[in-house]
């Protein structure tokens, strides 16, 4: 049990880092998990974060997560360094509860606490599943999390606060196949949105004005779906545009959660995936994950997602079952009744989402 004042690393969101003081309301820095180094060959200045997304047209664009895997350690260090620093300059703070995904090879684990121990001298490290994080969060300590994060979606049934770890689903399609999707259909539509810095915007109009259908087929038929983003900042695309008009592509992206087949891929839709962990589960324990199924994640906050998958989920439910089923969303927003909830466990001060 971490004790007095510690930071919480939440390092598998793979998209963004959100970093604060548990007092406040809302996060002091959110940054995109990327490293860049310039291009030029007598520097080769190492930028992380917003810096790397302001600079990218001299840099070479890194991300040292792919998939829920650190695939570049020394980047992945630069980006804890950044964030601890912004945070903790003094440095004072050697109590750290870091999150890892389900499964977490033991390579892995050894190699986070190598760096965290070694290099950055930290006393204690306590390492906990993101997704039982969410679950706490939400009050609960049974029930099955669907988080659908930057690169994967992933399904863990939890009891008492125990996983489940032969019911873990995972799947490697997330919100970065999403944004990926979304700048595909907005090109196709005549806009030039290649760069680094036009796929950030991609994500923000994902995030801004994209919604889930409860209705597709009926949705395809609307002519009043227009939307308009504009570039923030006086900014433009390279053919000079400075706004984005979208419509019935505002729902396509949300579509591709259930069905993968959009984007030409062959995962399983998040509806196979919740099932699958559920019959997967012992009978006894069916019926009470499907009546707290929990979702977080970025990718989990589309406008009408609770609904449909709640709809989906009934659909396919046993008849005398369908009653029970429930969708909760958890905000993969930090408030401070979450930290509050987790602090019943871990007694922290300030935490780092990333």
């Amino acid at each position: 049990m971490l004790k007095g004042k510690n930071i919480l690393l939440h390092f598998y969101c793979f998209g963004y880092i959100k970093a604060g003081i548990n007092s406040s309301e809302e996060p002091t820095i959110v940054f995109p998990t990327i490293v860049g180094i310039e291009k030029n060959d007598e520097t080769k200045r190492i930028y992380t974060g917003d810096e790397a997304f302001f600079h990218e047209s001299n840099l070479n664009i890194y991300r040292p997560i792919d998939h829920g895997h650190i695939s570049d350690w020394d980047k992945a260090q630069k980006v804890w360094d950044y964030t601890l620093n912004c945070v903790d300059p003094s440095k004072s703070i050697k109590d750290i509860l870091l999150t890892e995904p389900p499964l977490c090879s033991i390579s892995h684990r050894k190699k986070m606490g190598e760096i965290f121990f070694e290099y950055f001298d930290t006393l204690n490290l306590n390492l906990s599943v993101s997704g039982l994080m969410s679950l706490y969060a939400s009050g609960l300590t049974t029930g099955l999390v669907l988080d659908i994060g930057e690169g994967v979606t992933q399904c863990l049934p939890v009891f008492d606060g125990y996983i489940e770890k032969n019911s873990i689903i995972r799947s490697d399609f997330g919100g970065e196949e999403l944004s990926m999707f979304l700048q595909k259909l907005i090109c196709d539509i005549g806009y030039s949105m290649t760069t680094t810095k036009s796929l950030e915007y991609v994500k923000n109009i994902k995030e801004t004005i994209c919604f889930c259908s409860l209705n597709p087929s009926e949705d395809q038929l609307r002519n009043d779906l227009a939307a308009t983003y504009t570039l923030p900042d006086g900014d433009v695309l390279r053919d000079g545009y400075d706004s984005i008009e979208i419509a019935h592509e505002r729902f396509y992206v949300a579509e591709a959660l259930f069905n993968p087949q959009l984007c030409h891929r062959d995962n399983l839709s998040i509806i196979d995936i919740i099932w699958k962990s559920i019959l997967s589960c012992p009978m006894e324990n069916r019926k009470i994950l499907s009546s707290s199924i929990v979702l977080s994640g970025g990718s989990s906050l589309f406008p009408n997602l609770v609904e449909r998958i709640e709809t989906e989920v009934r659909n396919n439910a046993p008849e005398s079952a369908r009653s029970m089923v429930k969708v909760i969303n958890f905000k993969y927003m930090i408030t401070h009744t979450h930290i509050y909830r987790i602090n019943k466990m871990y007694p922290i001060n300030l935490y780092i989402l990333l």
